[in-house]
């Protein structure tokens, strides 16, 4: 089987075809060696199981030894053999209630069918814990004993070192013979991964193909916008209508700049007002929150002589001098210098922009003109919001190739630890 490192995406179908073959495969392939995997494992409990046995009836024997021993009549009998005896009767006792039950309530692993490696893994811990707790009560117990039970504590003791000999076994087994199981479950998890992953890959593409048809139709769409809107600017008045638009908003921004230090300055008078800071008319608190709102809306409202602006800052002024209010020298001298005569560009550019406000209210009074013009609006909308769409869209295709992208690499990764543990699964004899 050839390595999937570099395999192009055109490849990635072919192997997965290969791939599913030797996964369909492998339980016949490897029957055989879970046959002898299943054997040995049976030996190994078969052999504990025998040891256990052997444990769980010499413990009743010393725990009957321990019942008779220490009633009034045993005791009798056995008063001349010390106080020494009868503790070390007692430990024994203890030692051997405490091996039975360990024994008794450990879960006996289930052979019907092989273990997982995890089930495996798990029962030969429990079973080296239990051996283990097993192993300490007697060192504790040999302690008390001293040389009474030398013989007899053996009935126990042997089969314990057994089992404790078969759980290094089985240890060395799990580790050894056994992992074929575990390289086994592993091509099975990654397989299973690989058809998941490819159900998630179709519904993707299924999508993807779905928004590339959506985006071909948006796209048939915005060209006969853009045509429909071309044939719009065709037309005369159309052309007109954004004309002076255009020249509106390129006065506005010209003018904006012109008397930005006046908003500027409104709106610190319009804060310190409201704060409590700053005590002025209604009239002027009443423009500068008009020109701190918007500058050129406000000039073009003025009347010929400019009086309330001028009425505005005449006010400001004072109030700089009677220290109640304070502005920057520059800004001060411009006031000043704006009270003593409106600047002849700011004038201009005022009389120009009444002069286009007032074609533009000369064209919106033609109800033929103003259908035009909310037909154009209504085209450009329309536009806007396919070119929002196609954006959307064009995104979505992106975000979708990337899945999809992302899944052929996780497909790919796992077909490659698949062939590395067929490898490995192929040398195990």
């Amino acid at each position: 089987m050839r390595a999937v490192v570099g395999i192009s995406m055109q490849d990635l179908t072919a192997e997965i075809a290969t791939i599913e073959e030797h996964v369909l495969n492998l339980d016949e392939s490897t029957l055989k060696r879970k046959e002898r995997l299943k054997k040995q494992l049976k030996k190994y409990t078969n052999d504990l199981n025998v040891n256990f046995d052997k444990i769980i009836k010499a413990a009743e024997s010393f725990i009957e030894l321990e019942t008779t021993s220490t009633t009034q009549e045993g005791l009798q009998k056995i008063a001349k053999k010390g106080k020494s005896y009868l503790v070390a009767l007692r430990a024994m006792g203890d030692y051997s209630r405490f091996a039975k039950e360990k024994l008794e309530a450990f879960k006996e692993i289930q052979l019907d069918e092989l273990p997982s490696y995890n089930d495996l893994k798990n029962y030969v811990r429990d079973l080296g814990k239990i051996l283990s707790q097993i192993n300490k009560k007697r060192a504790a117990t040999d302690k008390v004993l001293l040389l009474h039970f030398a013989i007899k504590k053996r009935s126990i003791n042997t089969p314990l070192k057994k089992c404790m000999d078969i759980q290094e076994q089985l240890n060395g087994f799990l580790q050894n013979e056994y992992r074929l199981i575990k390289l086994i479950e592993d091509v099975k998890r990654n397989w299973k991964e690989i058809t998941t992953q490819q159900k998630k890959k179709t519904d993707l593409e299924r999508e993807l193909a779905k928004q590339v048809s959506n985006r071909e139709s948006i796209k048939k769409k915005l060209s006969d916008m853009e045509n429909k809107l071309a044939e719009l600017e065709a037309n005369s008045d159309i052309k007109v209508h954004y004309d002076l638009l255009v020249k509106i908003k390129q006065k506005e921004i010209e003018l904006g700049e012109k008397i930005n230090f006046i908003r500027k300055i409104c709106k610190k008078v319009v804060s310190s007002a409201e704060k409590g800071h700053l005590s002025t008319s209604f009239d002027v608190l009443s423009s500068a929150r008009n020109y701190a709102k918007n500058p050129v809306e406000a000039l073009l409202n003025e009347h010929e002589d400019f009086s309330g602006l001028l009425y505005m800052i005449k006010n400001i002024i004072e109030l700089v001098d009677s220290k109640k209010f304070e502005v920057k020298p520059s800004e001060y001298q411009r006031l000043r210098s704006f009270l003593n005569n409106v600047p002849a560009k700011v004038r201009k550019l005022r009389e120009e922009l009444l002069q286009l406000h007032q074609q533009l209210s000369s064209l919106e009074k033609d109800t033929s003109y103003v259908t035009l013009v909310k037909q154009h609006s209504h085209l450009k909308e329309e536009l806007e919001n396919l070119q929002q769409q196609q954006k959307n869209v064009e995104q979505q295709i992106e975000h979708l190739k990337k899945e999809i992208e992302s899944i052929n690499s996780i497909i790919t990764q796992r077909i490659k630890k698949i062939e590395e543990n067929l490898s490995e699964i192929q040398q195990f004899k």
